[in-house]
């Protein structure tokens, strides 16, 4: 008996279907086994998106706090960093993906000694979605692609 691993077989088997035969949000195990099954094969499927793709340095043509979007036809991951003297202030890096902002990271200073800090952070980009990499205060330090 073949494994069955995409949403349309699972979604369609008697077995794993409501008593209705319906495909309702999880309410029983049968249905949950059903919705599970699907979000694993569609993890198997995003896997096989960062095969063949290599770490590209942009620093040289990316800004911070300026939209890009993602045309490659693939997920993308991003890595950026930025620095700047903190002092009785905050340093905040964030990526705004499609819109929604918090993956990110801050680091606030209390004494008036300026400290060079340096943030890094890192995303998964799916095709097609806009990115930015959001920074409160200093300069963009590095900005790798994963493409």
């Amino acid at each position: 008996m073949a494994v069955q691993t995409t949403l349309a077989s699972l979604s369609t088997n008697a077995a794993l279907n409501g008593p209705d035969g319906a495909s309702d949000p999880p309410s029983t195990l049968d249905d949950a086994i059903r919705y599970h099954g699907a979000f694993i094969a569609t993890l198997r499927d995003q896997a096989d998106a960062i095969t063949n793709q290599t770490w590209q340095n942009l620093t040289a043509s990316r800004a911070i706090n300026t939209t890009y979007t993602n045309s490659t036809g693939r997920s993308i991951m991003v890595a950026a960093s930025a620095s700047g003297l903190v002092a009785n202030s905050t340093l905040a890096v964030a990526w705004n993906i499609a819109g929604v902002s918090g993956i990110g990271i801050n680091v606030a200073t209390a004494g008036s000694t300026p400290a060079n800090t340096t943030l890094t952070a890192c995303a998964l980009i799916p095709n097609g979605a806009t990115y930015v990499f959001a920074v409160t205060q200093g300069s963009l330090t590095s900005w790798f692609e994963l493409r």
